[in-house]
């Protein structure tokens, strides 16, 4: 039996061809998974950038509440004289608004 070298070369030929084209195709999905890395990263880091940005204006505004409520003391502390009435439904709204910052903070320092 005779070796059939042109069929054997056909064959080395395209086992190369297909070697070639796996290799191509599989540095394909490595850059495309690098770039959905890449992008996740990069979406993660603007969620931080955001989460980060929402305590600062939660903290902000429970700071700005604080100070509201201290002012409201202090008014009504004066106004307790005598002949003077309180200002209990503002009191109460103030305190009121002051625990539901608090409670938004903390649920999101929480996450």
């Amino acid at each position: 039996m005779q070796p059939n070298w042109s069929a054997s070369l056909d064959l080395i030929r395209d086992v190369g061809h297909r070697l070639r084209e796996t290799q191509r195709r599989s540095d394909q999905m490595m850059r495309n998974a690098l770039e959905i890395a890449q992008k996740a990263v990069t979406a993660m880091h603007e969620a931080e950038e955001r989460a980060q940005l929402a305590e600062a204006e939660a903290a902000s505004a429970s700071a700005r509440a604080q100070a509201a409520e201290s002012e409201l003391e202090a008014m009504m502390r004066r106004q307790r004289e005598p002949g003077e009435p309180l200002i209990t439904e503002v009191d109460q709204w103030l305190r009121q608004a002051h625990r539901q910052l608090q409670q938004a903070r903390d649920a999101r320092t929480d996450l």
